[in-house]
């Protein structure tokens, strides 16, 4: 083993056995029954059942079925887990290849107590058949729940259903089982520049902060989780909040990724004035009344009780630029120079529409990763972000747009690299017409007007989003 290699596996030793001595926080939450949900691509899978909140049990019965007209997966068996396959609990079972019915009745001489406040009633395992396509779900519906408590007192879950995604799971980069010391080990060859990670799916699931950089704090993160410090990834994604000005419409959405739905936000601190959050999808909407800056802190918490929070500031401006239209992701290959607009569309104070300059910060593209840029717009009171997503290659290698001599229409031809799998074009699909070419026709299109391409992964990943100008033909 080479010399680098065993001061990383010292270094995640070190993090594995610091794990250990910390303990795990979770929110209050009420009774829920949750079935999991789970990403693998492997050729079977364990999907925990867990209960949360629910201190004394005495019985519980409960239904979970999986769709009859697919053949991606099929349910295996069930195995019960911690004190629900001990003598305090008698179990029985009823399964075919798509429903499991569970039967657990207390056999102690008073109710067990179920100290923890997350507890796993056991794991069904599922086979993974070649049906199963990257990109796809199934759902796992929980049909019925019984469930009886202290001095034989009904339990009303809340029940949150599961499912199965042809993924790579978060945090398991190199493996379809999930986060382990492994992983966390090849992150460290990523950020060292030994063994860098450039698939969009494993990218993805490296960056379990969702911060758009794989880095060291992803490492530890998993190893946490690896050690049972922590039970979820569930994480703010948004970085940073685009500044406002006073009269104009301010939105602004709170992304959380890695969580189970539904989620609530809510805030702490100074919010601007005029703009309020809506706590139930984390949008933030309003019309600014004031010019100064604003400091809060906006807290997400999901389905069983994980939360989450990130500081934000927010100024907002006394300008005559009152909106900026806000340019898509710019992908740009590592080490090359972001082709970013010098001059957006913006909304004025008097509500008419116009064009001003802007002028981007300089931005480091040696690092593969997602990063936002900041620009100033019109006369400097105005700022905007723009995310930069430094890749390692360009996903589009040529765009091929001709007009009909005869017809109101635009034929699109799109050469990508062989890791797009899919290619829309306005919302609409293109065709594959082999190799990786893609094409489709553009009916009532004008001359001068813009046209989006979406380009994705096997997965379903957006690998790029890209403006083109429709020229006038010559």
């Amino acid at each position: 083993m080479k010399k680098q290699s065993v001061h990383q596996w010292l270094f995640v030793v070190v993090l594995l056995v610091a794990s250990l001595f910390v303990p795990n926080v979770q929110a209050a939450t009420s009774e829920i029954f949750e079935v999991g949900e789970i990403r693998s691509l492997g050729k079977e899978v364990r999907v925990p059942i867990v209960i949360h909140q629910t201190q004394q049990l005495t019985s519980l019965n409960a239904k979970i079925s999986i769709p009859k007209n697919q053949q991606a997966v099929r349910l295996k068996s069930f195995e019960p887990a911690g004190i629900f396959a001990s003598k305090d609990f008698r179990f029985l079972e009823d399964r075919d290849a798509y429903t499991l019915s569970l039967d657990f009745l207390s056999q102690a001489a008073k109710e067990p107590n179920l100290s923890k406040k997350r507890t796993v009633v056991g794991y069904m395992t599922f086979t993974l058949t070649d049906a199963f396509i990257e990109g796809t779900s199934i759902p796992l519906t929980v049909e019925t729940i019984y469930a009886k408590g202290r001095n034989g007192a009904d339990i009303l879950f809340d029940t949150l259903p599961g499912k199965i995604e042809r993924k790579l799971p978060v945090g398991g980069v190199i493996s379809s089982d999930g986060p382990s010391a492994a992983a966390a080990m090849r992150i460290l060859q990523h950020v060292d520049g030994s063994n860098l990670i450039t698939e969009e799916e494993m990218r993805l699931s490296a960056d379990v902060d969702a911060n758009g950089i794989i880095n060291q704090d992803d490492a530890e993160l998993i190893l946490d989780y690896v050690t049972g410090k922590i039970h979820s990834f569930f994480t703010i994604a948004t970085i940073e909040l685009d500044n406002a000005a006073v009269g104009g419409e301010y939105y602004a959405k709170i992304e959380v990724r890695h969580g189970r739905g539904p989620y609530t936000f809510k805030s702490k601190g100074t919010l601007p004035a005029g703009v309020k959050i809506d706590a139930n999808t984390g949008v933030l909407s309003g019309t600014p009344k004031t010019a100064r800056n604003y400091q809060f802190t906006i807290t997400a918490t999901d389905g069983v009780g994980n939360t989450t929070d990130r500081l934000f500031e927010v100024t907002v401006v006394d300008s005559n630029i009152i909106q900026v239209d806000k340019p898509s992701t710019v992908n740009v290959r590592q080490g090359e120079k972001p082709d970013l607009p010098n001059r957006l569309p913006v909304t004025y104070k008097d509500k008419t529409r116009g064009f001003e300059p802007v002028i981007w910060e300089a931005v480091d593209t040696a690092e593969l990763g997602r990063k936002l840029i900041k620009g100033t717009v019109g006369n400097g009171e105005f700022t905007i972000t723009v995310e930069v997503n430094v890749v390692n290659e360009n996903y589009i290698k040529k765009i091929e747009i001709t007009k009909s001599p005869f017809m109101d229409w635009h034929t699109i031809r799109l050469h990508a690299t062989s890791e797009v799998y899919s290619v829309r074009v306005n919302g609409q699909e293109m065709h594959h017409e082999g190799g990786d070419i893609y094409n489709t026709n553009l009916v009532n299109v004008s001359a001068g007007s813009n046209i989006v391409f979406e380009l994705r992964d096997k997965y379903g990943n957006l690998l790029e989003t890209k403006s083109e100008l429709l020229l006038p033909k010559k």
